[in-house]
């Protein structure tokens, strides 16, 4: 996982399973490239309770999440367009700095 894949997900609200088998939605605070898992947080009785999820059940719970990573990818890797020559519409103007006097 790339750190750009990581700001990709943080922030990002997604469904977890908690360990009881219920599920419910959680905001990514951040992405660890080694162990490929992100830590969530979420709001229960006014208490703030995180959690490790591997990517891969994160994925499987949220598979909209895989066509936004490939989307932001894709835009991200796309060459910008190359830059169109723009003529001059305006009236050419001749210089109004005088040339050089020559002495011989």
């Amino acid at each position: 996982m790339e750190t750009s894949l990581s700001r990709l997900l943080v922030g990002l609200s997604v469904k977890i399973i908690r360990s009881d088998g219920r599920v419910h939605l959680a905001t990514v605070k951040s992405a660890d490239s080694v162990k490929y898992a992100v830590m969530v947080e979420w709001n229960e009785r006014n208490v703030c309770r995180g959690k490790e999820v591997d990517l891969s059940e994160l994925c499987t719970l949220n598979p909209e999440l895989l066509d936004h990573i490939k989307n932001a990818t894709n835009n991200a890797t796309e060459p910008p367009p190359p830059a169109l020559d723009k003529k001059y519409e305006g009236r050419l103007r001749s210089s109004r700095i005088p040339a050089p006097f020559s002495c011989m």
